[in-house]
Formats: structure tokens, C-alpha cells, sequence
């Protein structure tokens, strides 16, 4: 070997010598921090967003942008320390937050909705001057509504027809089964409770299925068609709690059946009954009486003569109950079957579609309860946040269908929080000057009115963890 290719071999060497651990140092994450004059090992933020193409700064510097087909995106190599990050996108409000990159690690926003700047509502029936909307109760899928106008009349519009149905209702559904084929309407004449059952799409003209003395009714429809309520005793201080079942077929009820004595009150989902009796015991059973098991072995810590209320999610998984007065909220604790007070002052208790929070609501306030350990975001199974505190006092709320917002009538808006409390909490707005507001349980809509006409919002929503 020349001696030119000996010094050019060493050369070599001794760059590769000097040049790998470098190498090796950066393939590895490790960037050098000017501020601090030493190396550290970077961190990574991961936004997963409802839109497509968005653009992301950081620190107010274009960072990067999406590409068109796609709704995700990781960006790594960032340096330690308290981030600036803003997803923007034309047509659009942006989302925000100031995000402490760790190293090592990788801070996750799974759930960012960017909201339109244009509220888009559909509009689906016009009034029929001089009479307007005062009022209406819409089924689970919005597919039926019943519209209660300035004049009295309630009519039942069939959406799917774009028709009302040849007959008025005496007055608005109480609830409705999931399927919208069947409504529930309890009213109260002289003292006298009646309830009826009205199968809308069989029945015509008006010919309900109807019962006295039954309060409170509940419908149970999973398994065949059954309502539920308490029934007054004369020499009893506690009422009665009552099934009964609806014979499609020639449109009767059967005669009540009692199923339970002394209960201070009741729930329903779509397939069981949970009540709690004069022993302040809670247990669940079926609508026609068989399967009756006692969900805690401890008794409630209420004294005779308190109002309360029960709240159970539609799989019967978590169980609330609710003294009226002061608003105490006991929760039942599943690894050790006790009740455990969790809040006071609350009016609304909402389990979310997950079964792993429960948005409560005071007069003025809004915080999620978490019933088990979460990460990134972090929440201990037992810790709660207070999403939002308002000056109007709430008339209502419910949970996004993808459990990570919530949405909150204020007056006539209806607004929308995300429940993500590090740093700011991203808030908009998706309808105005709505005199009614409803959520429809099994879609994507809410519907409203603003008295002349009834319309429709879509709220958005993640569509997946890439976008397709």
C-alpha cells in the first residue's frame, strides 16, 4: 500500500471514529439544547384531529403540514420543555394548547376537533304561519318527532316520509322506545295519572294502549314491550313498583304486576329495573319479575323520608344514587360493592358510553368523575376536573358519542368542551338562538328549534386514528 493511501485510509478512521458516536447519538434522539449547552434526548408529540391537511405550528413556526389524505401525524426530534402547539385549517377555528414536551416520551392529543367557523344547520320543516314551534320530542334516531305548535295541536312528523301522521297526541312523548316505533305519554287529569302507549305506525286512527295509576312510567322494549312505575298503596307509606306488558297484538296491557314492595324509587334501562327499597338496599329485576339480585350488600346512608333518585347506564354496569335535596351523589363502588359519596350539589349525572367517566352538573358548573385509570392523559380511577364554570345556570348536557367532549346548553347556544384539562380547554360553539335543544341518542345529530323552523347540526367527530 502507497503511503497516500495509508494517510488516506487513517483519515478515513479517524473520521468515522469521531463521526460515529454522533451518529449513533442523533439516530437515537439526542439533539444538542443551546440553552442549557447540552445534549438531551428529545421528546415527540402525537395529534390526531377530525380534519385532513391541517397545518401545525409549534412555537408560532410552522412545524408541519398534513397531508390531504390523512389526519394524523407524529412529529419527534422536539427538545424538552413547554411547547406552543396550533393546529389550524382554512375554513376552520383553531385548537391550542401549551404542551410540556418530556424526553423519552410521547405527549398524545388523540381527540382534537376543530371546529367549523359556519355554523351548518340542516333545515327540515318550516312552521306553518301564524302557528310556531313551541316545543317538540324527537325519537332516539331522530327519525320520528313529535312537534307541539303555538296552538296546541302536537303532530307526529315522519322524517323518513317528510309526512305527518293523520293524528294529533294529547300531549309530548315521555320517552320513546330506541327503534322510534313506540311512545310514552303519562298525563295527570284530576288527580287521576294515565299513561299510554302508542305503537305510531300500527295504530291509526289514535288508538293508545292505556293504564291508570301507574307514575313515573318507564319504557323497557329489549326483550318484548313492558312499562314500568310505582303504584300508590292506600295504607302503605312507600308505593308499589309495577310491570306491565303490552300485547301488541291487540293492543292491550296486562294487568300490573307487582314486583316489588316499599321501593323509594327507580330506574330503568332498555332491559332491567334497579330500585331501591324501604331498607335502603339497591337491587335490579326484570320486568316481569324473575332474576331479583341486590347490587351492594351495604344499605344507603339515607334517613327515612329522603327524595332519591337512581341513575344506571344502559348496560347496567355503574349505579349512582342522588339525595334531591343537596344534591349528594353516592356511587357504587364495584371492588367492594359499598356506595361512596363522589359530589354535592350536582342536578345531572350522565355515565359516558365507555363506562370510564360521569359528567356531573351543578347550576353553574360541569366535572368529569373517572370510574378507572386513564392514561396519557393521566386520571387515577376517583379523580375528577372541572371542565367548565359558567355564569348562566346550565339547562342541559350530554356527553360527545366519543366520550372526550362535552356539550352544554347555555340559554339558546349549544356549546362544546373538550374534557382534555392540561393546559386551556378548547371550547366552540355549534348552534344559535335555538329555543329547544335535543341530542339524538343513536346518531351523530342534535336537533332545535328556533320556533319557525326545526333543523338539524351534525357535531363532529374523530373518524379514526388516521383519518379514513
Amino acid at each position: 500500500m502507497s503511503r497516500l493511501r495509508l494517510v488516506i485510509f487513517a483519515l478515513f478512521i479517524c473520521v468515522f471514529a469521531v463521526a460515529a458516536p454522533s451518529l449513533l447519538l442523533y439516530a437515537n434522539g439526542w439533539r444538542l439544547d443551546i440553552n442549557q449547552r447540552k445534549l438531551v434526548q428529545t421528546g415527540a408529540v402525537f395529534l390526531n384531529m377530525n380534519v385532513r391537511g391541517a397545518r401545525i405550528f409549534i412555537d408560532n413556526n410552522l412545524e408541519k403540514t398534513v397531508s390531504p389524505i390523512n389526519s394524523s401525524v407524529l412529529i419527534r426530534n422536539l427538545l424538552p420543555g413547554i411547547k406552543k402547539i396550533r393546529v389550524e385549517k382554512e375554513g376552520f377555528d383553531s385548537w391550542q394548547k401549551e404542551v410540556n414536551i418530556d424526553s423519552e416520551k410521547t405527549a398524545r392529543f388523540a381527540n382534537i376537533l376543530l371546529l367549523p367557523q359556519k355554523i351548518d344547520k340542516k333545515i327540515l320543516l318550516t312552521s306553518q304561519d301564524p302557528e310556531n314551534i313551541v316545543d317538540f320530542s324527537a325519537a332516539p334516531k331522530g327519525n320520528t318527532v313529535a312537534l307541539k305548535y303555538s296552538s296546541g295541536k302536537i303532530k307526529i312528523w315522519d322524517r323518513g316520509n317528510d309526512a305527518f301522521l293523520p293524528w294529533t297526541l294529547k300531549a309530548l312523548p315521555q320517552e320513546w322506545s330506541p327503534d322510534g316505533n313506540f311512545l310514552l305519554i303519562n298525563e295527570s287529569n284530576s288527580g287521576a295519572i294515565k299513561t299510554e302507549l302508542l305503537d305510531i305506525y300500527k295504530t291509526s286512527p289514535y288508538n293508545p294502549a292505556s293504564i291508570f295509576g301507574l307514575k313515573n312510567p318507564e319504557l323497557l322494549s329489549a326483550n318484548g314491550v313492558f312499562v314500568a312505575g310505582l303504584i300508590e298503596r292506600r295504607n302503605d307509606k312507600l308505593p308499589s313498583l309495577a310491570s306491565v306488558d303490552y300485547k301488541r297484538d291487540k293492543n292491550i296491557f296486562s294487568a300490573p304486576h307487582e314486583i316489588a314492595k316499599d321501593v323509594k324509587a327507580f330506574a330503568a334501562t332498555s332491559k332491567e329495573i334497579f330500585f331501591v327499597d324501604k331498607a335502603n338496599m339497591v337491587l335490579r329485576i326484570e320486568p316481569d319479575g324473575s332474576g331479583l339480585k341486590q347490587i351492594s350488600p351495604y344499605t344507603l346512608p339515607f334517613q327515612d323520608g329522603a327524595d332519591i333518585r337512581i341513575f344506571v347506564d344502559e348496560q347496567g354496569e355503574n349505579v349512582a344514587v342522588q339525595r334531591i335535596n343537596g344534591g349528594h351523589i353516592w356511587l357504587l363502588n364495584k371492588q367492594n360493592g359499598s356506595f361512596e359519596p363522589i359530589a354535592d350539589n350536582i342536578n345531572h349525572l350522565s355515565f359516558s358510553a365507555d363506562n370510564k367517566k360521569v359528567l356531573l352538573a351543578s347550576d353553574h358548573e360541569i366535572l368529569i368523575y373517572y370510574l378507572k385509570d386513564i392514561f396519557n392523559p393521566d386520571h387515577k380511577t376517583g379523580s375528577h376536573d372541572l371542565i367548565a364554570r359558567l355564569s348562566t345556570e346550565l339547562s342541559n348536557v350530554w356527553w360527545h358519542h366519543q366520550n372526550e367532549h362535552v356539550m352544554i346548553q347555555d340559554g339558546n347556544r349549544l356549546l362544546i368542551y373538550e374534557i382534555d384539562v392540561r393546559d386551556n380547554i378548547n371550547t366552540g360553539i355549534l348552534l344559535n338562538d335555538a329555543t329547544k335543544i335535543q341530542a339524538l341518542r343513536q346518531t351523530q345529530e342534535f336537533l332545535a328549534t328556533d320556533g319557525k323552523e326545526l333543523y338539524s347540526t351534525e357535531v363532529p367527530r374523530i373518524e379514526g386514528l388516521f383519518g379514513f
